[in-house]
């Protein structure tokens, strides 16, 4: 049962084609949160960059408080000349792990994509690891909160 519904949740058509034509030479990658657009605040699950840690800056992994620790971590930021931002979160609490956000405006309003890849340590990825990665179908797409 596991193996259908992976390679159903691997096959979903994502309506946006770009993600699986991604060159990382044409991204600029952002090592700090201060990079973070606001329009992207919310899809982020921020209300300001205080909600977020640095890359490799502690935050709270698990689910219970710890020194007032942010809940999630950048870990970089890459973005393009043609309104792309690829963003890779770490995130804590129940199901705690890294997130890759696809997100663009072509069509004039912000539209995502959230992944997880099949790999120990994502939040280590760099931005061509996680290009291959998504080139080669090895993710899971996770639907976007409403």
């Amino acid at each position: 049962m596991f193996l259908v519904l992976a390679k159903q949740l691997i096959a979903q058509d994502t309506s946006v084609t770009w993600i699986h034509h991604v060159n990382p030479s044409a991204f600029t990658v952002h090592y700090d949160k201060k990079s973070i657009p606001q329009e992207l605040f919310s899809i982020l699950g921020i209300q300001s960059v205080a909600d977020i840690a640095n890359p490799g800056r502690r935050y709270q992994k698990g689910c219970i408080a710890y020194r007032n620790l942010p809940h999630k971590r950048l870990n970089w930021i890459a973005t393009d000349s043609s309104n792309h931002w690829i963003v890779s979160v770490s995130h804590g609490g129940r199901g705690s792990g890294t997130l890759f956000y696809f997100i663009d405006k072509e069509k004039g309003d912000l539209n995502t994509s959230r992944f997880t890849v099949q790999v120990a340590g994502a939040e280590k990825l760099h931005l061509t690891k996680v290009v291959e990665e998504i080139k080669a179908r090895r993710y899971w797409r996770i639907p976007t909160p409403e």
